[in-house]
């Protein structure tokens, strides 16, 4: 539903207003278009659980879109996964043919295994387990996250006492041979603009700049704490008025059209 858009679009805008207060200089995604990322760096496969160069996950006449986050993050992560997902189901490229589909966590700490699980959850929302070869969850080590967030742009942070991450929302499309093409921001990606994109990666072209739509994610806990009890209590208030719409149409219906008031 439309207010389930609007809801995520107001917390995640709550939230960048704290992540603000934390430090603005250290979230957000610079775009630096037609930088190399540093394909030697290794990270963990999602399949055999073994390091590999970042470079063998590339083919030669694919180009990439690459998501950075982490899987067990709470909010903003799953609607950006989602909002991709949604887009890529409406285009005729498709994944592991056209193209490939990374999503690098950013936490250390999270594990191969866990990559699997969420690859599969995703392969099977787009509707084609043919293409599971050209989904790549990966995980590796500080050095290797922090290297390829640095030449993509992408900053984060840790959440004070927590295990979890503030960090903006979006998406980059990268060539081949794995240079930098095009960003999106946001959490939904206009079908016509990916497919645009991902063409001109193929051809190892650059795109232009786009206009920053920075969304961040701070939330730590999904029920529980300062930032989560706001959370539950707008999910509450929502539901809600979306019960009484729906009794409101439901009862006039019911009532059939209304009487003509006399003159």
């Amino acid at each position: 539903m439309k207010w389930i858009t609007l809801l995520t679009l107001f917390l995640t805008l709550f939230c960048q207003a704290k992540a603000d207060s934390m430090d603005p200089q250290r979230v957000g995604i610079d775009q630096n278009i037609g930088q190399q990322l540093p394909l030697n760096l290794p990270f963990r496969d999602d399949e055999d659980g073994q390091e590999h160069p970042l470079g063998d996950y590339f083919r030669s006449d694919r180009p990439a879109i690459m998501v950075m986050g982490y899987f067990e993050c709470p909010q903003l992560c799953t609607v950006v996964m989602n909002g991709l997902v949604e887009s890529l189901t409406e285009i005729k490229p498709r994944v592991g043919t056209s193209f490939d589909v990374f999503f690098v966590s950013i936490d250390p700490n999270e594990t191969a295994k866990l990559g699997a699980k969420k690859k599969h959850s995703y392969v099977k929302l787009y509707g084609k387990p043919e293409t599971a070869h050209g989904w790549h969850f990966l995980t590796g080590s500080q050095k290797s996250i922090s290297a390829l967030a640095q030449a993509i742009g992408f900053r984060y942070q840790t959440i004070p006492n927590s295990t979890q991450f503030a960090h903006a929302s979006g998406l980059t499309v990268v060539t081949p041979k794995g240079k930098i093409s095009q960003y999106f921001y946001g959490i939904e990606f206009p079908p016509k603009e990916l497919v645009k994109a991902i063409h001109q990666a193929g051809e190892e072209k650059e795109g232009n700049k786009v206009k920053e739509l920075i969304l961040l994610c701070c939330q730590y806990n999904p029920i529980h704490g300062q930032y989560g009890m706001i959370i539950w209590r707008t999910l509450q208030v929502g539901a809600a008025m979306t019960l009484l719409w729906l009794a409101f149409f439901i009862v006039r219906n019911l009532r059939g059209p209304g009487k003509e008031v006399a003159s």
